[in-house]
């Protein structure tokens, strides 16, 4: 028998183990239950109870705890699957399972259970362990995968994946597209055997050993050979594989098939080489008939300058070299409107913005356009607004040409009638507005009158151009920020107008002077100038404009001779023309920089090519300027003024003594003459006024002076001052 204090040892022992085992339920990190058959819990650990929610009391106190537990159906079944599995085969089982928690929240649990045999009873402990996290981690693995491989399935390159002997492990769809060998065709042979031409291998093998050690190789494009012998260039994107240690163990690798990316580059790259050639040839034509239609233009525009400032010549045949001039520069305009199109259209057009004068520059423009309306029998009205500005900021040559299209246009196309040109200030812009009586332009023509070649129709008669006007004049407007606007109706007339950004300019500068063909020579001591030219017509042109101008001038035939003939003349200024045969002028310019003494000779490139690559070369190789053929009075002396230091005489100096002259003449004793004269000045047309005028030079040389000055005053369409004059004239005589 056990004494009472052995029995007392063992109580003691026993709930030792009791306390050692409820430390051990309560510690562990998972949730431990106990419970018999009749559901009823002996242990419901701490952690369980954080787990699930609820108390071993809510546990025990509800009646189907195990349907709160598992609301899910399928879940339900299997708990209770295991449960009666546990009973029959006693053993431990390990199984996830899906509970709802007391506040709603499912999670997923692994469950370990064991029956336990306890006076003849079965009792269930189960260890539960939250495995939610890492349900969610594995499902997120699982569906990257699955995306992973649907890519790699489904995307258009190639993907191959090999080890480190380069023998190929993966291989999908496309890559099968590609090269033509099926997964089971290509799994497990290498990847450069099979794919590589013979003569790329050796440099295959180097661009994999980098990769195989992390040093490069990471894209590549190469030549491949497909299954039925085809050669296609790929391009590859690398990627080396590493274990956890670092070490690579394979390549992957994607792959895409650019043989016809690479075709059409190379058909584009001979394209670009063919258009090139074209444009090339484009402009090299641009460039030779620019010179060949300028060649001839420059002798008819150049004499034409000449000889208008004869003053033996008759009031017809004044007239009839102003039409040569005029159809000269009306050629020159069309010559103009084809190459600024094409300076347009290649992007090389430049607006070159400077100070200028803007009703003096327009004074030109509005007396040919008065001439011409005249002819027509057209009224010609010019109401420049009084608040214009005078001197303004912007492409006075461009703004020029956009007004001479508008206003050409306008008499073209207006038979009777009138044309109105308007200038006024809108906003901080000038309005320029050109209304006409013409035939009009019908509705459906409106959107293509500024197409390159359009015209716009007349069945009554032929226009003449080549409807290049309208389409350069908006395309230049654009370039200035400016839009060409139009209304229109047929038969009525049309009205034309943009609003142009001309800045007012306080300038001190004076741009009040007169014309370059008032100009008749020079106050300083006679200049030396050489011409250089292999044409003796453009040659006998300078010559003649330069003679006129009192200069004394040396000519040459080429470069050579220009060259020769520097080191003797010493000239001033040289006037050099760029293609000659030999040595070329841009070539005899950088020889003559060469030359001591010289090289800061003034020297003035003459070229029919007016392109700007043509003035940034002549310029580049040395000159000082550039006077684009046909070359006029105007031209030269504009050039001249920017390089000497020179003082012109004007005609009107010699007006002054003129207009002293007629004070002192006699107009009483030859009244009878100049009444016959104030008449056909009021009543009779300008050609009867001039026939008049030219009968009393040839017939009173002494009144010379006085006819001048009245022809001058009619030519310029000032009939009330001329009538004034002569009355004034004859009353103080």
């Amino acid at each position: 028998m056990k004494s009472p204090s052995d029995e007392n040892n063992f109580k003691d022992e026993s709930h030792q183990n009791v306390l050692l085992t409820q430390t051990v339920i309560e510690t562990v990190g998972d949730g431990i239950t106990l419970s018999g058959e009749s559901g009823y819990f002996e242990i419901f650990n701490s952690k369980m109870q954080e787990i699930t929610g609820y108390t071993r009391s809510e546990a025990n106190s509800t009646v189907n705890f195990i349907d709160m537990l598992y609301p899910d159906y399928e879940e339900r079944q299997k708990a209770y699957y295991f449960l009666n599995k546990l009973k029959k085969e006693l053993i431990i089982e390990e199984h996830e399972i899906t509970i709802r928690c007391k506040l709603g929240i499912k999670k997923t649990l692994l469950v370990t259970s064991k029956v336990i045999i306890y006076n003849q009873e079965n009792y269930f402990l189960s260890a539960y362990r939250d495995i939610t996290d890492r349900k969610k981690a594995e499902q997120n693995v699982l569906e990257t995968s699955q995306r992973l491989t649907r890519h790699k399935e489904f995307t258009p390159l190639g993907y191959i994946e090999r080890d480190e002997r380069f023998v190929i492990i993966d291989w999908n769809y496309a890559a099968e597209r590609i090269f033509g060998y099926t997964k089971e065709e290509a799994i497990g042979n290498n990847s450069i055997e099979l794919l590589v031409p013979e003569g790329q291998k050796e440099d295959i093998y180097k661009i994999q050993e980098l990769l195989l050690s992390q040093q490069g190789g990471k894209r590549s494009i190469n030549k491949n050979i497909t299954k039925d012998g085809k050669t296609i260039i790929c391009s590859w994107y690398n990627t080396p594989l590493v274990n956890e240690n670092g070490t690579t163990v394979g390549v992957a690798s994607m792959v895409q098939n650019i043989t016809e990316r690479i075709e059409m580059i190379q058909e584009l790259g001979n394209a670009k080489i063919l258009a090139e050639q074209a444009n090339k040839a484009k402009s090299s034509f641009l460039a030779n008939i620019s010179h060949e239609l300028r060649t001839p233009l420059n002798g008819i525009l150049g004499y034409a300058s000449i000889l208008i400032n004869q003053e033996n010549l008759t009031e017809k045949q004044k007239d009839s070299i102003e039409i040569i001039r005029r159809s000269g520069e009306h050629l020159l305009i069309l010559i103009n409107d084809i190459l600024d199109l094409s300076k347009i259209e290649a992007g090389k057009m430049e607006i070159l913005y400077k100070e200028f004068n803007l009703l003096s520059s327009l004074k030109s423009l509005i007396d040919n356009t008065q001439i011409r309306t005249e002819q027509k029998e057209l009224k010609f009205t010019y109401t420049p607004h009084p608040k214009i500005p005078k001197i303004v900021f912007g492409d006075e040559i461009r703004l020029r040409q956009i007004l001479i299209n508008l206003l050409d246009n306008a008499i073209k196309y207006t038979s009777k009638g009138y044309i109105k040109f308007s200038i006024y200030p809108v906003k901080e812009k000038i309005r320029f507005i050109v209304k006409d009586t013409g035939i009009g332009i019908a509705s459906e023509e409106i959107n293509n009158i500024f197409n390159p070649f359009h015209r716009v129709k007349d069945n009554f008669k032929q226009i003449d151009g080549v409807g290049l006007g309208l389409s350069i004049s908006q395309k230049l407007a654009r370039l200035m920020n400016s839009e060409i606007e139009v209304k229109s109706k047929t038969d009525i007339g049309s009205k034309f107008w943009f609003d142009m950004d001309l800045p007012t300019v306080n300038s001190l500068i004076n741009y009040e002077q007169l014309t370059t063909n008032d100009v008749i020579g020079y106050t300083n001591q006679k200049y030396q100038v050489l011409v250089v030219d292999d044409k003796q017509e453009n040659r006998m042109v300078l010559k003649d404009i330069l003679q006129t101008l009192d200069f004394s001038i040396t000519e040459a035939i080429d470069g050579i001779d220009a060259i020769q003939k520097v080191k003797i003349k010493k000239p001033d200024i040289i006037f050099m023309d760029i293609k000659m045969p030999n040595v070329n002028g841009l070539e005899a310019t950088k020889k003559i920089r060469k030359i001591p003494h010289l090289e800061n000779t003034i020297i003035i490139a003459i070229s029919a090519n007016a392109f700007e690559y043509t003035i940034k070369e002549s310029l580049e190789a040395g000159c000082n300027g550039f006077i684009p053929k046909p070359i006029t009075i105007e031209k030269v002396i504009k050039e001249i003024n920017k390089h000497l230091p020179i003082e012109w005489i004007y005609k009107n100096e010699k007006e002054i003594s003129g207009k002293q002259k007629i004070e002192s003449l006699n107009m009483k004793s030859n009244a009878h003459m100049f009444y016959k004269l104030c008449n056909l000045i009021e009543f009779g047309e300008r050609s009867d006024i001039f026939k008049e005028l030219d009968r009393i030079k040839n017939e009173e040389k002494d009144f010379l002076p006085f006819v001048d000055h009245v022809r001058k005053m009619v030519k310029n369409f000032q009939l009330i001052s001329a009538l004034k004059f002569i009355k004034d004239q004859i009353d103080a005589n």
